[in-house]
């Protein structure tokens, strides 16, 4: 009995965890919107384009990312077993940017179905990715002292995402 209560408690915190979760990237979200809602929007053709290679854009974006992330702590753990542990600032920040991309590749991954199928859950799963992925870029620009390029393609890769937004239901 006591092996269930805990189990329901374990559920109930991870269901608060990803309401938690929504609700914050609903208000990035909502914040967002007016200021893409001011920029110039591209054509409808442009905008099925988007809509039409998305899917498969977000299959190969999570396939390569765990591909990447594989191969980045593959080769960390051969040639510098010590980074994670005695990298300093270096160190901290490969490990973070390590689990973000994982999260992020995941949920690439999780929205190629609902975007081949126009569902806003697809479009979610994007929009999250996109916010792990600019967490993950302010990051190594502040422990690893990273270029502005990160910046440029979030603010691209946002401008596109919310061009396309009221085409999936």
């Amino acid at each position: 009995m006591e092996n269930t209560q805990n189990h329901n408690d374990s559920q109930h915190v991870n269901h608060d965890a990803a309401s938690k979760m929504k609700r914050h990237a609903g208000s990035i979200e909502a914040w967002l919107l007016p200021i893409f809602a001011k920029a110039p929007h591209l054509p409808y053709g442009g905008r099925k384009f988007i809509t039409d290679v998305a899917p498969w854009l977000s299959l190969l974006s999570g396939v390569l990312g765990l591909f990447a992330l594989a191969s980045a702590g593959l080769i960390t753990m051969i040639f510098s077993p010590l980074l994670l542990l005695g990298g300093g600032v270096h160190g901290i920040s490969l490990l973070i940017t390590i689990v973000l991309g994982l999260i992020s590749s995941v949920l690439s991954l999780l929205s190629f179905n609902p975007l081949r199928e126009m569902k806003k859950k697809g479009w979610d799963y994007a929009f999250y990715s996109m916010i792990i992925g600019a967490i993950s870029t302010i990051v190594s620009m502040i422990l690893a002292f990273g270029g502005i390029g990160g910046i440029i393609g979030l603010i691209i890769g946002a401008y596109l995402l919310f061009e396309v937004r009221e085409m999936y239901h």
